[in-house]
Parts: C-alpha cells; sequence; structure tokens
C-alpha cells in the first residue's frame, strides 16, 4: 500500500513525466546517424501519445494508480520498448494506448 502511495504520489508522476519528456527529446535529438534508429522511430511514432500521457501525469488531478506505474516502468525498466534494444519495441504503442484510454475514460 506504501509502494502504490508512492507512484501515484506527485512528486513522483512529476519524475515520471520529466523522463517521459526526455525519452521523446532524445529520440528527436539523436534520430539522425544513430544505430538506433528503429528505437528512434518507434519512440517518434508514439511521441503525441507520450507527450500527452507526460502532461497529463504531471497534473494535481490524481491519476490511477495502475496508469502512474505502468509509466514509472516504462521510463525506469530497461527492458521497457522506449529504450534501444527492447525485446518488444512496438509494445510502446500498446501501453501508450492503454494508459491514454485509461487516464481520459477511465476504463
Amino acid at each position: 500500500m506504501a509502494r502504490a502511495a508512492q507512484v501515484g504520489s506527485l512528486p513522483h508522476r512529476r519524475k515520471v513525466k520529466a523522463k517521459l519528456v526526455a525519452v521523446v527529446n532524445l529520440a528527436e535529438y539523436q534520430r539522425t546517424g544513430s544505430s538506433y534508429l528503429a528505437w528512434h522511430r518507434v519512440v517518434l511514432e508514439q511521441r503525441e501519445s507520450l507527450l500527452a500521457l507526460a502532461e497529463r501525469i504531471g497534473q494535481l488531478e490524481p491519476v490511477e494508480v495502475a496508469v502512474a506505474a505502468q509509466l514509472s516502468l516504462l521510463v525506469s525498466d530497461p527492458a521497457s520498448p522506449v529504450y534501444a534494444g527492447a525485446s518488444d519495441p512496438g509494445g510502446l504503442a500498446k501501453v501508450t494506448a492503454r494508459c491514454l484510454d485509461r487516464v481520459v475514460h477511465g476504463s
């Protein structure tokens, strides 16, 4: 229960927001001349969704702990689809769609 409170807290969510924005910025900045071109493409394809999630998670209004936890894992786990060499880079679209649906529709 304490971990859920921490993950759902505004300070933690704002850290996740900063990391989501940083992932997008990194993909935009290093997209040319990189050996991780496929990774950049995957992140850039989800750019709008990632930035929308970053904006929403950083707001004062509460966010479902499950969504906050999923986004926290997305930016912290080296096996996450936002990192080069991830096992399932295509999984990023699924994660962002699911999280967006939950923050927009609450379902």
